[in-house]
């Protein structure tokens, strides 16, 4: 490959790396804005009234309705929740913050391919964190269930891995699928 095929093809990875950055970080401010916009409109629980605005309440209530949890056990629950959301947050603001720095970084004229290197490095460990979070967040349930409540919960975690892995199975046929449809 001679020079100019290699600065070519630097410069489409380049390319396709801001987009790929660019759509990804769309995607995070507007799911904060969403997300900001709830908090700000969130409600106290109401058995009589269904919040369908509020995604966490609806997955809030969902728990306690799918594992019968009493007052005392949803309220812990709420507050376990809203934990793992506010920790989980943080990381996802530093995870962008690690973003915005590669763009900034490919936009130099000669870009440093360490420091590059080094931010998405950190965000794998963020990523790593969020999924300590969240283990540390079911453990944490699971401390505030009984034995039947604990069945339960367990099963409905396999329902979700099992859907994630459905989810991504088919994600991977469509685009193959297209790949040899063109």
């Amino acid at each position: 490959m001679n020079t100019l095929q290699k600065k070519r093809t630097i410069i489409a990875i380049i390319i396709f790396l801001l987009l790929l950055n660019i759509s990804a970080i769309s995607t995070i401010v507007y799911h904060k804005i969403q997300y900001n916009d709830i908090r700000n409109n969130s409600e106290q629980y109401n058995s009589g009234n269904r919040n369908i605005r509020n995604p966490h309440m609806r997955v809030k209530k969902f728990i306690k309705e799918e594992l019968g949890l009493t007052d005392k056990q949803f309220e812990s629950y709420c507050k376990l929740k809203d934990q793992n959301i506010n920790n989980s947050q943080v990381i996802f603001e530093k995870i962008n913050e690690n973003k915005k720095l590669i763009i900034d970084e490919i936009k130099e004229k000669d870009p440093d391919t360490l420091l590059l290197d080094n931010f998405a490095k950190n965000i794998g460990e963020l990523h790593a964190q969020i999924q300590l979070e969240t283990i540390k967040h079911f453990l944490e349930v699971k401390k505030i269930l009984n034995e039947n409540q604990i069945e339960k919960f367990e099963l409905l975690l396999s329902k979700m891995n099992n859907h994630q892995m459905h989810m991504r199975e088919n994600n991977y046929s469509q685009k193959r699928n297209r790949r040899y449809k063109n």
